[in-house]
């Protein structure tokens, strides 16, 4: 067996192959290399929790055996050097940095078990290929700035733990391949869903700001959006929950957004729906406010059911649908539920107390039902309500005719 015991600094400037056994690199150990350096099959590199490795410039580094990092392990190459796994295993419980300057790849091919963090910096690009990605535990991998690609490779995270996420800051990460257990937190720069030839099935995304770009269909179990902007030609099927507290969905003629499961929607800060939300799982909205802008439609399906207590909520768009299929029961404490959209209603729609203000054409080939003292105002807009099926219980129906 090699050992590195107690020794400042290991210079490698040449070829240098580690064919088997095992070299340990620990305390205040640094290894730095600057020509190529290759661990094959079955060799072991471990680097102890006081060590560094720093791969610099112009150098190779390839693993086909075990390279297990418990410190430190910074990637500074210079174009054209390469850092590939290829084939091996990477093992990571302390911090790995690709912070090269150029900046320079990362190619996955083997297996990143990562029980710590792994993060790529500005310009910096990590690219998993036909290889497998595991976060373990607490481990994350954060996208500060440069770019990680996830193609056609196994990503896996949240084995045992919710901590496991993947982080993106700023930059760009690229996903081709599905991982159904892990966590993505998006506060800043792009997160690409891109695959056309299957659906793409991922965990939980959460958005404080940033971009997801949508190409081909992404499936979520959970979705959270705080702040930013979802875009692109593609879907977005959403199976349990998506939180609705801020952020937009930009307008596209193509793709659809089906909730299967609850829709949260939260707060009066404006959000704008670009997109075709079709509800296909029963809702409920709670808060004092809501302001949503539709730019398409949304649609409630048959048998679902949508429940709304606030003081005031608004439904703003000249060109926006809302085609409601199902129940929506509106439960105003004293405000106004005002329809400034195009209302399609082939189901039954129920307001409780306050105002109901539809301020746009309507449809109604369902049910309107005013209950509790409500009042239905239809101003600005011509509206026949011939053979309309107008119920109210206690209730007042005022037309202002524009004319």
């Amino acid at each position: 067996m090699l050992t590195c015991v107690y020794i400042a600094r290991i210079v490698f400037h040449a070829l240098y192959v580690l064919h088997s056994g095992e070299f340990h690199l620990g305390e205040i150990c640094e290894w730095k290399y600057s020509g190529s350096a290759e661990i094959r099959d079955p060799a072991r590199f471990l680097i102890l929790p006081t060590g560094r490795v720093v791969v610099s410039t112009r150098s190779t580094l390839a693993i086909h055996g075990v390279l297990e990092n418990r410190g430190n392990f910074d990637v500074r190459l210079q174009p054209p050097a390469l850092f590939t796994i290829a084939g091996g295993v990477l093992i990571n419980h302390g911090m790995i940095i690709m912070d090269s300057v150029p900046p320079s790849v990362a190619v996955f091919s083997g297996e990143l078990a990562n029980r710590g963090s792994v993060t790529v910096a500005e310009g910096n690009t990590v690219q998993f290929t036909d290889g497998k990605y595991t976060d373990i535990d607490q481990g994350y991998l954060e996208v500060g700035g440069g770019i990680v690609r996830v193609n056609d490779a196994e990503c896996v995270t949240n084995l045992t733990s919710e901590k496991s996420t993947i982080k993106v800051t700023s930059g760009s990460l690229v996903l081709t391949s599905s991982d159904p257990s892990a966590t993505v937190e998006l506060s800043g720069g792009v997160l690409s869903a891109e695959n056309l030839r299957e659906t793409l099935v991922y965990g939980h995304i959460i958005m404080t700001g940033g971009a997801l770009n949508l190409v081909g269909e992404l499936k979520l179990v959970n979705f959270t959006i705080e702040g930013g902007n979802v875009s692109g030609p593609g879907s977005l099927v959403i199976e349990n929950e998506w939180n609705w507290i801020g952020g937009d969905v930009s307008a596209t003629p193509q793709g659809n957004i089906v909730v299967r499961g609850r829709l949260h929607l939260q707060s009066f800060s404006p959000k704008i729906l670009g997109k075709h939300l079709i509800l296909e799982g029963d809702s409920t909205w709670v808060d004092t406010q809501l302001n949503l802008v539709i730019q398409r439609r949304l649609t409630i399906a048959s048998g679902v059911t949508l429940k709304v207590f606030v003081n005031t909520i608004l439904f703003r768009g000249a060109e926006g649908v809302i085609e409601n299929n199902g129940l929506v029961n509106i439960t105003l404490l004293s405000g106004i539920c005002g329809i400034h959209v195009n209302l399609h209603n082939f189901g039954d729609v129920l307001v409780d107390g306050g105002y109901m203000v539809i301020g746009e054409p309507m449809l109604n080939e369902g049910t309107l039902s005013l209950g509790n003292y409500s009042e239905m105002w239809i101003v600005n807009s011509k509206q026949s309500l011939a053979g309309a099926n107008v119920q109210t219980k206690n209730g007042t129906v005022k037309v202002n005719d524009p004319e």
